[in-house]
């Protein structure tokens, strides 16, 4: 991607929506970092980031439009929440922010909230939990934050008193959305002291439960608010005669209005509902939730109001009606009658009904909405009278398409089968339907969700109550998500306290040190911990130490897996604190630095049950090897890695002794760099005084990789190699880079691994005495002697680096070769990667291999557009990778369109990409093609960068060819 030109990666970046792949990516080169930060536009800082970080996060993103600071996950006292100080450093140096959400920010203050001024391109201002704000807060936004459009404020509780803030606000006449709940000191009746801000509102939400009126206080309500467009008012006390209207006012002046919510607004009559409906032509969607009350005479809502609507509203799209607290009450005291819903429904062109409670809708209803002609999701929550029967009346819906069925326990698994009988819906959800087996609704609907309930948390806290803990237990092992069961712990104690007792896995990446102990203390069952701090900043001080350690395994005495990454502060002090992990099987250190042999060798004298290890760039390992011999005298380890550990040679593996009996998974990466590997032919770390013991049993080994070794072919430097002729077991094998690699070892390996399944070959050309060549150490031979000895293999990979200006003699292997192999083995997966040797021919050969199924091909220069014509013709393949193909243009590509007349849009449970028309195109540019008079420049093949996904809708030229390709079901091309 260095090739492209800046204003491209801007597009590419834009284009990216993940946070952790922006993040991930600007690491990738200084170019890419320095264009994130000036085009980066959003961020996220939650309670992982200390307040000392976001100065350099500031300073590093200059041009944000939106900030988001959310503390709702943090643990009470937590100190690393941003205060005023750092509100003035975001303020002051992001001098073009749009948008800023603060929320659960308990340490900012009027003071913090008047650095906003600064922000003089503020339009969106979100305050969700801020307890110390007031009023005079919010008047400073005012006075400084001119273009401010958008105000949502939410459980603020200390804004009381003085309306000046809002006065001027409405003098203003700026605002278009004004949202406000659960602000105990604003009342309903001090927006009408908005003013002229009515006139230009869109969008207006009050939720309270405080009732404020003050009788000697004259309240006009000569307000114009013609332009909104979305009203919403929660839990009013008005009455529907008399001085105390408040903002019920508002029912009668919206002529705009498209979307109203009215929740629990007392005094509502039918007249509010008429006068309503008479001047709200554009009104789209209605939502009533209502509570019975006491009234004079026989008022409030009734079946008049459902034809007003009726007459009145014909736009009306959406309907919801909700009823609580009336299990006791017939239908004629309710207000409403089915008969007056239904005859709204054949009135107006509702697509969406929502019922929640509503007792009066039985069976009868259900029939009566049969012939609703435009009703496409229907919603019916706690309605105890609909039964079996209803449900028959469901398939004779004209146009439904989706069906929601919650807490309604009149249904079985009868009403179910007329569902999946007709195969008529594309979604169903059920959810705390008693009587309603899981099975019963399998084929109902093309999309099927089931719930044994998983309502609103607080229907949950009451439903699950009565549940047995066993019953829970089961419930949250199969929630997976970590974000899931924390808003889950919190909505009850005794879910709280079992989630502390059975929650088994936990993953640290941005805790500080100082919540470490809470944690474990909150946590004392873990079973498996992943400490991670590769995306931390360099110099940062939260990172757990060896104190941190020691809390850990002195509270969490169960932990059988421990993952340490990029732990600095961790030395062999804090490595010997594992041995308190009495029961610890798993353990994987990556990046600690100050590690050392002592340090291992107290793990392995500790933790007798462990299994697996692994070893990953730990630099201080080097010198003795007396942790390997104690583990290999232990023989109870089934797992050794060890990656890129300078001190770790492939000689000290030697000694491990007989720890090689019990181990089936074995990698060993030599840290060097390879133009040592290429320019050497000795390991250093061979010593000719040093007699070394090949008479070691591995025959229990299956999984065997081995990259950038040095050996000799005939002598004494064996090292590793001699694995190759001791594994019987063996099933998969990668050998990279191996040096010294001869067709002997091949043979030998052949004859004695008859379980192999998956073999890669990363290989380099070197100089060979015995016929003074230049080149690859394995020839034909290796591969006919696995087509002759290996009846199980089925995953081959070849790549071979530095063969350039190497003819086919000199590479050894032969497309004849190959082509023996694929048809000799059940081989499924074949990636050939800089296999100059292979061409047209060895496509065409490849034609009749009865097996193979994904093929890849990288950098294979000789293969061309007639090569193409034969892929037709393989019996069983359906992936194709194409990368690095300089040979292959359109015309072959339009060969693939060939395959099949008839597209089969069957694909893998494990890739999840369907089509409705096809196979998914897969294809990455790397940069432009050369020009045509100047020869492509020689380049190393790199790994994948980034990759657009591109459906038949919307599909780049060569995705032209495959209108009837039903043969391929993923094509991947690169360049």
């Amino acid at each position: 991607m260095e090739h492209l030109s800046e204003e491209l990666i801007i597009e590419i970046l834009k284009r990216i929506t993940r946070t952790s792949d922006l993040n991930s990516l600007s690491l990738v080169s200084k170019q890419f970092y320095n264009i994130d930060a000036e085009q980066r536009a959003t961020i996220r800082i939650g309670c992982g980031l200390p307040t000392e970080d976001i100065s350099a996060l500031c300073s590093r993103f200059t041009n944000l439009l939106k900030v988001e600071i959310d503390y709702s996950g943090s643990t009470p006292g937590n100190g690393n929440r941003i205060d005023n100080k750092r509100l003035f450093v975001l303020s002051s140096r992001c001098t073009l922010l749009n948008d800023i959400t603060l929320s659960f920010c308990s340490k900012i203050n009027n003071a913090g909230i008047a650095c906003l001024i600064y922000c003089k391109k503020l339009t969106s201002l979100k305050l969700n939990s801020i307890p110390e704000v007031t009023s005079r807060g919010l008047l400073l936004v005012a006075f400084g934050c001119r273009v401010l459009s958008s105000l949502y404020l939410n459980d603020c509780k200390r804004i009381a008193g003085s309306t000046e803030w809002l006065e001027y606000l409405g003098s203003d006449g700026s605002l278009e959305e004004l949202v406000v709940n659960n602000c105990k000191g604003i009342s309903q009746y001090d927006f009408l002291k908005f003013g002229q801000g009515w006139m230009k509102l869109k969008k207006f939400e009050f939720g309270n439960k405080e009732r404020m009126l003050t009788a000697c206080c004259v309240y006009k309500y000569d307000l114009c608010c013609e332009n909104l467009e979305d009203l919403r008012l929660a839990r009013l006390l008005t009455e529907p005669e008399g001085p105390e209207i408040g903002l019920r006012f508002l029912l009668r002046k919206c002529r705009a209005l498209e979307k109203l919510c009215l929740e629990y607004v007392d005094g509502l009559i039918d007249k509010d509902m008429i006068v309503l409906s008479k001047s709200c032509k554009n009104l789209k969607g209605i939502s009533l939730r209502m509570i019975p009350r006491h009234y004079h005479e026989p008022d409030g809502l009734t079946d008049e109001s459902l034809e007003a609507l009726a007459n009145n509203c014909p736009l009306l799209q959406d309907v919801e009606l909700a009823f609580t607290g009336v299990e006791h009450w017939k239908p004629p005291e309710i207000g409403f009658t089915q008969e007056g819903l239904v005859k709204l429904m054949h009135s107006c062109p509702i697509r969406a009904l929502t019922l929640n409670g509503a007792l009066f809708f039985n069976d009868k209803g259900m029939k009566g909405l049969s012939s609703a002609p435009f009703l496409e999701t229907l919603s019916l929550v706690d309605c105890k009278e609909i039964t079996d029967s209803g449900m028959c009346f469901l398939v004779h819906y004209p146009c439904l398409t989706d069906l929601k069925l919650q807490y309604c326990p009149g249904l079985t698994d009868f009403g179910m089968a007329e569902l999946v009988h007709a195969q008529k819906l594309q979604s169903l959800v059920v959810d705390g339907c008693c009587n309603i087996s899981e099975n019963a609704v399998h084929g109902a609907a093309r999309s099927v969700q089931y719930f044994v309930n998983s309502a609103g948390s607080a229907l949950l806290y009451f439903s699950m109550e009565r549940l047995s803990e066993e019953l829970i237990i089961e419930i949250l092992k199969r929630i997976t998500r970590t974000s899931d069961l924390n808003s889950l712990s919190l909505v009850s104690k005794q879910l709280y306290a079992i989630d502390a007792e059975q929650r088994a896995t936990i993953c640290i990446c941005g805790l500080s040190a100082e919540d470490f102990s809470a944690l474990c203390s909150r946590f004392p069952n873990l079973l498996k911990v992943e400490i991670d701090y590769s995306g931390s900043t360099p110099g940062n001080g939260n990172r757990i130490d060896n104190q941190g350690l020691f809390v850990l395994s002195s509270s969490c005495n169960l932990l059988n897996d421990l993952t340490l990454s990029f732990c600095s502060k961790i030395n062999d002090a804090g490595i010997a604190c594992i041995t308190y992990f009495k029961k610890l099987m798993s353990l994987k250190l990556n990046s600690i630095p100050e590690v050392t042999s002592s340090g291992l060798l107290l793990v392995a004298f500790g933790c007798k049950a462990l299994s697996s290890l692994y070893l990953n760039d730990c630099k201080g390992i080097a010198g003795s090897t007396e942790w390997l011999e104690y583990l290999g005298s232990d023989g109870s380890l089934e797992e050794l890695v060890v990656n890129n550990c300078q001190g770790i040679s492939q000689y000290d593996f030697l000694k491990f002794g007989r720890g090689w009996m019990k181990l089936k998974k074995f990698e060993f990466v030599n840290k060097e760099s390879m133009l040592n590997h290429f320019m050497t032919s000795h390991d250093p770390s061979y010593s000719a005084k040093c007699l070394y013991k090949y008479d070691l049993c591995c025959e229990n080994l299956e999984d065997l990789r081995l990259a950038r070794l040095r050996t000799e072919p005939e002598g004494t430097e064996i090292g590793l190699r001699f694995l190759l002729r001791k594994c019987k077991a063996l099933e998969k094998l990668c050998l990279e880079y191996v040096g010294g690699l001869v067709d002997k070892d091949m043979i030998v390996l052949s004859q004695s691994c008859k379980n192999l399944k998956s073999i890669s070959l990363w290989m380099i050309p070197r100089c060979y005495h015995e016929h003074e060549v230049f080149r690859m150490g394995f020839t034909d031979e290796s591969l006919e002697v696995l087509a002759h000895n290996c009846p199980l293999l089925q995953d081959v990979e070849l790549t071979f680096t530095g063969d350039e200006d190497l003819e086919s003699p000199e590479i050894s292997f032969t497309q004849e070769g190959l082509v023996k192999l694929m048809h000799s083995c059940p081989i499924r997966s074949l990636t050939l990667n800089g296999t100059l040797f292979f061409n047209d021919k060895g496509m065409k050969g490849l034609s009749s291999a009865p097996f193979l199924e994904t093929l890849r091909l990288v950098d294979c220069k000789k293969i061309t557009d007639y090569g193409m014509c034969f892929v037709v013709h393989y019996p069983c393949l359906t992936d194709l990778k194409l990368q690095y193909c300089p040979g292959l243009t359109d015309v072959g590509i339009a060969e693939l369109g060939k395959s099949s007349p008839e597209p089969d849009t069957t694909a893998s449970d494990s890739s999840k990409n369907r089509s409705s028309g096809g196979a998914f195109l897969y294809i990455r540019r790397i940069h432009p093609p050369p020009p045509p008079r100047s020869p492509p420049p020689r380049r190393q093949r790199r790994p994948p960068s980034s990759w657009f996904l591109f459906k038949k809708q919307s599909r780049p030229p060569v995705a032209d060819f495959f209108e009837g390709s039903g043969q391929l079901l993923h094509l991947e091309i690169p360049n």
